[in-house]
């Protein structure tokens, strides 16, 4: 410690157990200061050193316990006016520059309006840069304090939801951080976008400057190096609609999840929502994931189509469910032609076995795609958006559909929208899951297949990924 720096101080905040202030000055005066009661206790110390050691353990517990640590040098009456006179000479001498530069007289007498002009400008501009000083003091003081925080304080400042569930934000954080965090039986990571908040205390608008102090975004970060701990993995924003999340000027926005897929050896299942990209880039032998069983998206227009096309040309051999869902108010023709497209590839998802698939156009075209496959065991198709087609034509369709799906549950919501008569002729040749009375229909149960309707809108929700942490 340097003649001019007479201390030093921590400010201990909590949401529910308020406010405490330590002082330490440098004869090894300690000071605590219970904020919300005005409890003040103080106390003289052998030395400088062992009560610095002393307050930094304090400080850790509290941290431990949820407690935000803001740190502070307190320094002399005279270097603080020291360093108040440097700041105020280089903030007049970038005014001085910005000046010239919108063309402001300097350096000749001034009218008394030109005067007052100039002492607004002047006294609004040294405002804006003595602000902008003190931000980036403050980042460099928290970059320096998180890269020391112990793997415990990192655990604490993460969401535990349940036993190895972590959800975590998804602007910088350094990776001994992220490491800290997956080390103690994560399974399940789910990534919160909050436009460049920041593990702890770092704040909102730090994002454009995560490059410059040194730490990257969330996903960055989890792709640098294999994590084979984690099994399941969700970028969700689960408090805003899914037409929200996938708007491309609001919306959450992730990028390229095909390196981020790549380090998670033994992802198993992953549930998606907003703009992302999983497409094969040039030079790449082949996209994909060897271990992935289930992939759930919800996305609109280009994202959607490149993440279907990425499905149609990468090797998933092990994907068994697969769910699509629009995320815009109406989807448009193109998403129900790439999944029909993607269907309807033999050589694609070849472990595929459950689909579902929410607010695309045109159901009858992707339940047709999906009769060219076998070995199905659930399909939910959330959609009534049947087109100019008639409903007999649909009846007709279904039924010879049926012999397709054997072993299936068949669920599609445009069953809501059809006449009584009709279901009643669908039932006939394709029971549903619960059988009336009627000898016909019963006689129609011993078929292998099921088809029912309902309304699924709970089909891409939070409940979706629930069990992913079990």
């Amino acid at each position: 410690m340097t003649n001019a720096m007479i201390g030093e101080q921590w400010v201990l905040r909590h949401r529910h157990q308020g406010e405490i202030e330590i002082s330490l000055t440098r004869d090894a005066v300690l000071t605590v200061v219970r904020v919300h009661t005005q409890r003040r206790e103080q106390k003289k110390l052998k030395s400088f050193e062992g009560a610095l050691g002393y307050v930094q353990k304090l400080v850790a517990e509290h941290q431990a316990r949820g407690f935000r640590v803001t740190h502070r040098v307190l320094l002399s009456e005279e270097e603080e006016r020291r360093q108040e006179e440097e700041r105020d000479a280089r903030m007049r001498a970038e005014g001085e520059a910005q000046l010239r530069q919108a063309g402001m007289p300097v350096g000749r007498l001034l009218s008394e309006e030109e005067r007052l002009e100039l002492k607004e400008w002047a006294d609004a501009s040294m405002e804006k840069n003595r602000a902008r000083l003190d931000e980036e003091e403050e980042r460099r003081q928290r970059r320096h304090r998180d890269a020391h925080r112990p793997a415990a304080t990192w655990r604490k400042m993460a969401s535990v939801s349940r036993d190895g569930f972590v959800a975590v934000d998804a602007g910088p954080i350094p990776a001994h951080a992220l490491d800290a965090i997956l080390a103690d039986g994560t399974r399940a990571l789910q990534v919160l976008d909050d436009r460049g908040g920041y593990m702890g205390e770092y704040d909102e608008e730090e994002d454009d400057d995560a490059d410059a102090d040194g730490d990257d975004d969330c996903l960055t970060v989890l792709a640098t190096k294999p994590r084979p701990m984690v099994t399941a993995l969700v970028l969700d924003l689960f408090w805003e609609t899914p037409t929200r999340q996938t708007d491309p000027d609001y919306g959450a926005i992730w990028g390229d999840l095909q390196s981020v897929f790549a380090a998670l050896p033994s992802l198993t299942r992953a549930f998606v929502v907003g703009s992302f990209s999983l497409s094969i880039y040039e030079g790449e032998a082949s996209g994909g994931h060897a271990a992935l069983q289930e992939l759930q998206i919800v996305a609109r227009g280009p994202v959607l189509s490149d993440a279907l096309s990425a499905l149609k040309q990468g090797a998933w051999p092990a994907l068994s469910l697969l769910g699509v869902c629009s995320g815009g108010e109406e989807s448009e023709d193109s998403d129900s032609r790439d999944l029909v497209a993607l269907l309807s590839s033999t050589a694609a998802l070849p472990a595929l076995r459950e689909l579902r698939v929410g607010g695309l156009r045109d159901p009858l075209a992707i339940l047709r795609a999906a009769a060219t496959r076998s070995g199905w065991t659930s399909i939910t198709i959330d959609s009534s958006q049947m087109g100019n087609e008639d409903e007999d034509d649909v009846v007709a369709t279904l039924v010879a559909l049926q012999p397709r799906f054997a072993g299936a549950s068949v669920e599609l919501s445009l069953l809501e929208d059809m006449s009584e008569g009709a279901r009643e002729r669908l039932a006939k040749a394709w029971p549903p899951p619960e059988l009336g009375a009627d000898a016909s229909v019963a006689s129609a149960g011993r078929r292998a297949s099921t088809l029912s309707g309902g309304r699924f809108h709970d089909l891409f929700s939070p409940g979706a990924y629930d069990t992913y942490g079990e």
